[in-house]
């Protein structure tokens, strides 16, 4: 086991469900990430905190009837929701907040000692995504717990949401890898889940300097991806220690491909129930969440199962 993996297992407290914090818009990426939320609850026995945040008003001319219809439209929404027969047998609590979304959300997760955020993501294009940015995004880099995001191309969660059978783990053997790691290994252990460890490296090795070899010869090319895709499986077998990888089965996968395109591209051959992965700390988390192409929102947008995140 590498050094910083090996401490972020004995630092890290053991992963608990005890609270669980639903983000809701009323759209149908939240429906889906309802369905979730209250199937993990349900399963953990946890408590399950349904939040909407809506801004602060900016209209010029009249504003207070602006805000009174849009706080009173969103507690006809909570309503309808704290009526739902699925959250008969969950215990739940419902939450309306005002002002910047991503800063209500991490205060509710705070006080309420939140371990897991669930919330949907409209996947955005590129440009709209530059323009108005992201808030699953910016959670995933600020939220102070690991963040399951239910993205458009996720589908329709069955009756048995929350209760995941097939689990990809798609690790860069950074910090954030070994604390989500974590998580794929509870998911797995307490569903019985079939856990594949993935590494997606790049197509052809990087020159380190003008005078490097290239491999041109097609042999030569094929012996460094079998030496790499053996070390690399070796190093993967130490990413779960001997006491947690027991009562569920283990695969390794290693590709050669852009990174999230490898990720999505062993997603749809081993058609997981869930991703799991290492959201990288950021100078900017605001300034990420607008930028186009990065990993986390690629693998979020066109995903079809829900994508768990952790930070380190």
């Amino acid at each position: 086991m590498t050094a910083s993996v090996a401490a972020v297992f004995h630092e890290e407290k053991a992963v608990s469900l005890k609270n669980i914090l639903l983000a809701t818009d009323f759209s149908n990426v939240s429906e889906k990430a309802f369905a979730y939320a209250v199937g993990v609850a349900r399963r953990h026995n946890s408590r399950l905190h349904i939040v909407h945040v809506y801004p602060e008003t900016t209209a010029l001319l009249v504003p207070q009837l602006a805000e009174d219809r849009q706080n009173e439209d969103s507690r006809k929404q909570m309503n309808l929701i704290s009526n739902r027969p699925e959250l008969k047998d969950v215990q739940h609590l419902l939450t309306l907040r005002t002002g910047p979304v991503c800063a209500a959300l991490c205060d509710v997760a705070r006080r309420e000692n939140i371990d897991l955020l669930v919330l949907g993501t409209h996947g955005r294009s590129e440009i709209k995504k530059f323009v108005l940015g992201s808030v699953a995004e910016e959670m995933v880099r600020v939220a102070p717990c690991p963040v399951i995001t239910v993205g458009p191309s996720t589908t329709d969660a069955s009756p048995a949401a929350g209760e995941f059978r097939r689990i990809l783990f798609a690790t860069d053997f950074g910090r954030a890898s070994a604390r989500a790691v974590q998580y794929a290994a509870f998911f797995a252990k307490e569903s019985g889940a079939k856990l594949t460890l993935v590494h997606v490296m790049p197509p052809a090795p990087l020159p380190v300097s003008d005078s490097a070899w290239s491999l041109t010869d097609e042999k030569t090319m094929k012996d460094w991806r079998a030496n790499q895709v053996s070390v690399t499986e070796k190093k993967m077998e130490k990413l779960l220690p001997s006491d947690a990888a027991t009562g569920f089965e283990v695969e390794y996968m290693v590709t050669f491909d852009l990174l999230y395109a490898g990720i999505l591209e062993a997603a749809k051959q081993k058609q997981p129930d869930l991703i799991v992965m290492g959201a990288d700390p950021t100078l900017s988390p605001k300034v990420a969440a607008h930028m186009p192409g990065t990993v986390v929102h690629q693998i979020m947008c066109h995903a079809a199962c829900p994508v768990l995140t952790a930070r380190a």
